[in-house]
């Protein structure tokens, strides 16, 4: 330990870089009790096992698709309603003038009574 000018201590490595602060106390501890985390002052990563690994990328793949799913819904929904707007629209425009043409053929449309 090591006083500075603002009369707070601080905790030095063997290496003699001071330890950060924001680092908890049990932290320090497991810094100060395995040398082989001396030389960094951030404790290292815990290994993550390949199940897990892969348990987390099923999920996000499930994940993924049930999103994929819910737009493609959506969009057909989308489609079916512009389609019937299109073929009202159509109907309407059809039914207004009497006629329409298909395959170079001429046809009469009349309102039954």
């Amino acid at each position: 330990m090591i006083e500075t000018e603002d009369n707070s201590s601080k905790s030095l490595l063997p290496d003699g870089r001071i330890l950060h602060e924001s680092i908890q106390s049990n932290e320090k501890q497991k810094l100060q009790n395995n040398p082989s985390m001396i030389h960094t002052s951030i404790p290292l990563k815990e290994k993550v096992s390949i199940k897990e690994t892969s348990n987390n990328f099923l999920n996000w793949l499930n994940k993924f698709v049930s999103v994929l799913i819910i737009f493609i819904l959506i969009g057909c929904g989308f489609g079916i309603y512009i389609s019937k707007f299109i073929y009202d629209m159509r109907l309407k425009e059809i039914t207004t003038v009497g006629g329409f043409v298909y395959e170079q053929k001429i046809y009469d449309v009349k309102i039954r009574p």
